[in-house]
């Protein structure tokens, strides 16, 4: 359980209940504004109304109630006009003014949902509990990221689209995995297809495209073609005028397979073709592995549910 999940719950007006204390019910008349990066209450100027009195006030939330004297919020002057103290476990009671403050326990099936985000595997995703699916805009927004950002680094791949498409004149070949062949004989077949390309940058992109796909395919093995294609030629000929042609390119080429694509199937529809998996490698680079759960669309709807 993360206190940021908490607030983002509370936010969304996942979050009801009774007062611990008086046992009264909770009515959430306006949860407040999220107070993200100033000192002070998680939540400014909220409304709630406990039995028959209406509250305007402040919003605190921790994962332990214990955590208000922890993090010393009975000394701060900021923290007077808290009229709700929202926790996952309420395992000490908070007096201010000789009264104790209203204390909202969190629901068990909403700590449920909310803890699937710190579940953690070595090849399963916090998300894989259940069948999921992304947006196609969600997908698109991150194959461009990736796109853009691979544009922008150097790579190996990057160097060799850049001498088959004879913007360099030299490469230099690096082994850099098992199913890549001896590099005297690799360099030899680059040669070879740098010698015989047609593409010209100047026609219709997208033939000139599936034409260079096919002289990869009579010089290199299936994984150097994919693998130069996805890595190399789309991020080295990427821009923004280009892009729907090289969206549709990449959707013409194989989905890649490795450990982080294998995670994705356990919770989403097998990936088509490499225009997908480029997208879940980036979704998984920019949110799984930092557990930012909550800008996430499958995040955000399992918390939801």
């Amino acid at each position: 359980m993360r206190e940021d999940g908490l607030q983002w719950a509370w936010s969304k007006g996942l979050i009801s209940g009774v007062d611990a204390y008086s046992k009264h019910p909770i009515l959430v008349i306006h949860t407040g504004t999220w107070n993200r990066f100033a000192p002070g209450p998680d939540f400014r100027n909220a409304c709630i109304r406990i039995g028959e009195i209406t509250w305007f006030g402040d919003v605190e939330i921790h994962v332990k109630s214990s955590d208000w004297v922890k993090h010393r919020h009975q000394t701060d002057p900021k923290y007077r006009n808290v009229i709700l103290h929202v926790v996952a476990e309420n395992d000490k009671p908070l007096v201010f003014n000789e009264e104790l403050i209203p204390t909202l326990v969190v629901e068990a099936q909403v700590i449920s949902n909310l803890t699937y985000w710190n579940k953690k595997d070595e090849y399963l995703l916090p998300c894989k509990f259940g069948q999921h699916t992304f947006s196609t805009d969600f997908i698109d927004s991150f194959w461009r990221m990736r796109m853009v950002r691979k544009h922008h680094e150097s790579s190996s791949e990057k160097e060799i689209a850049s001498y088959i498409l004879k913007q360099n004149s030299t490469v230099n070949v690096h082994k850099r995995n098992a199913r890549q062949r001896q590099l005297v004989t690799l360099e030899a077949a680059l040669i070879r297809l740098r010698n015989t390309t047609t593409f010209q940058r100047h026609n219709p992109l997208f033939s000139e495209l599936k034409t260079l796909k096919d002289e990869f395919t009579e010089h290199l093995t299936a994984f150097e073609s994919q693998s130069i294609l996805i890595n190399g030629v789309i991020p080295t000929l990427w821009n923004l005028q280009d892009e729907a042609e090289l969206c549709a390119f990449a959707k013409t080429i194989p989905p890649e397979k490795n450990k982080i694509i294998s995670q994705f199937k356990h919770i989403l529809p097998v990936a088509k073709n490499a225009y997908e998996t480029q997208a879940l490698l980036e979704i998984n680079r920019q949110l799984c592995s930092t557990n930012k759960c909550l800008t996430c669309e499958v995040g955000r709807k399992i918390l939801s549910s």
